[in-house]
């Protein structure tokens, strides 16, 4: 994937808000010159699963693992998104006999 120009300026301002002590044009070039390309999208159920992970353990080394995608094959996250699905099709069943019997 390529990065577009906005996210060239979003990961250059990133950086200069971590350091603004250096210009941004700086952060600009370096973004271009490493040949940054953003990262994948992380589906959000994925994303959710690692939020709720973390706040269950308070250590940094596993926060930071958890974060970084190291725990996604886990029995835990397998559970969580199982759960999360099938919680996302019963609603969307509950939505389509709701609007069936509207119409009726």
């Amino acid at each position: 994937m390529t990065a577009t120009h906005e996210q060239i300026e979003d990961e250059a301002h990133r950086r200069f808000d971590e350091n603004p002590c250096t210009p941004l044009t700086h952060y600009i070039i370096e973004v271009v010159r490493e040949g940054w390309t953003p990262p994948e999208p992380v589906d959000p159920d994925l994303l959710a699963y690692r939020e709720w992970e973390v706040g269950k353990h308070g250590t940094r080394d596993f926060r930071e693992e958890v974060l970084a995608g190291k725990w996604d094959r886990s029995a835990s996250a397998i559970g969580f998104l199982a759960g999360a699905r099938m919680a996302r099709k019963q609603e969307q069943e509950a939505v389509v006999a709701l609007v069936e019997a509207l119409r009726s």
